[in-house]
């Protein structure tokens, strides 16, 4: 009904070569990634498939720290990635993921976690979902990343096998203004306060 289609598409070609360092004394990894992909099948603006016959080249650069000093503790992850034919395979360049939190003890039973975690990546051209073909679709259209970070509050308190946990979503709202977009056209929830109880059963 929303789309018809009869096309010859070959078989899609790729090498990956990768490579991961992790030096755990100092909480850090290190990772290279490149692939190249041939035949490259992916659904244009119309929401029709296409192939690009030609080479992508896709290479992809990751960093992650974990740590902790005190009460203080952190983990935090950085990308970099590219893309020689951003108009077929669209990537942000640059993306970047924290979680920064406090961890005591009350009572000597009861854990506490006090922490924010944010995401943030650079503005580009990211591909929209058509629910009709349940699939990513290409655009041109709107940028979306690329002004404030997506910040969400929480507190974790963990009681022998429960766990009670409160956060707030998107509270970056109360102090940033953007457009708020997870992918283009489609945008995340405003900020709100979520709280519930997970309960482990396993012995």
């Amino acid at each position: 009904t929303y789309g018809w289609w009869d096309k010859d598409l070959k078989f899609t070609r790729r090498l990956e070569l990768g490579g991961k360092v992790h030096l755990s004394s100092w909480g850090t990894q290190l990772e290279a990634r490149t692939a190249s992909l041939q035949n490259y099948i992916y659904y244009g603006a119309k929401g029709e498939p296409s192939q690009y016959s030609d080479i992508i080249q896709v290479l992809s650069l990751r960093a992650r720290q974990t740590g902790s000093a005190g009460l203080l503790n952190w983990d935090v992850e950085a990308a970099y990635q590219t893309s020689t034919q951003p108009s077929v395979l669209p990537l942000p360049q640059l993306a970047v993921a924290a979680d920064v939190y406090l961890r005591f003890l009350v009572a000597q039973v009861l854990r506490i976690d006090l922490g924010v975690k944010g995401y943030w990546h650079s503005a580009y051209y990211a591909p929209y979902y058509q629910p009709a073909h349940q699939q990513f679709a290409l655009q041109t259209e709107g940028r979306v990343g690329g002004q404030a970070p997506l910040l969400n509050a929480y507190a974790n308190l963990r009681l022998k096998r429960a766990r009670f946990f409160f956060q707030m979503y998107n509270v970056g709202e109360a102090l940033f203004s953007n457009e708020r977009l997870s992918m283009y056209k489609y945008p995340y929830a405003p900020m709100h306060l979520a709280a519930g109880v997970v309960v482990d059963l396993n012995n």
